[in-house]
């Protein structure tokens, strides 16, 4: 711990001794009477403090808008937080189950027929069959809500696949 502490220490005085010659130099140069003398002055100075200091160098890097089709959104849904792209979302899907499997726990996971694999989070109780179209919606803070066609019922669903 000492160490780092003389350490620190050291480089803290000799920026402030670099930076008190740097200060007496000015002094000198403002106590020159002439004009053009005072100037070179502290243009000999200026270009010591430049010479001293590198000079980092920002490049920006091109920007561009990503252009997906209606497909391409609907296949990216419920996965484009995992991925940051600057892209219009959907706000919901509709398809119809290929596949329904329930779990030991009573979880449902459901293929849906745009290849799209969810799997339902919570307990409640969602009666749905393969073939039956179904709809998925936005909720709030990221989460997405299952309805089925022709029912008020909805069950909150993460998307696996």
């Amino acid at each position: 711990m000492n160490k780092w502490f003389t350490l620190l220490a050291l480089g803290a005085s000799l920026c402030a001794h670099a930076q008190n010659e740097t200060l007496e130099q000015l002094v000198q140069c403002q106590s020159i009477a002439s004009d053009t003398k005072r100037l070179h002055c502290y243009d000999q100075v200026t270009t010591k403090l430049q010479s001293k200091q590198p000079v980092a160098t920002i490049s920006a890097a091109p920007v561009t808008k990503s252009i997906l089709s209606k497909e391409q959104k609907q296949a990216r849904f419920g996965i484009e937080n995992k991925t940051t792209q600057n892209e219009q979302r959907v706000d919901n899907i509709e398809a119809t189950i290929v596949k329904l499997t329930k779990s030991v726990h009573g979880v449902r996971t459901f293929e849906l027929s745009n290849t799209q694999v969810w799997k339902q989070i919570g307990s409640n109780a969602f009666f749905a069959r393969q073939e039956d179209t179904v709809t998925i919606k936005r909720g709030s803070f990221n989460s997405f809500l299952m309805s089925k066609s022709g029912s008020n019922r909805t069950i909150r669903v993460k998307r696996i696949k």
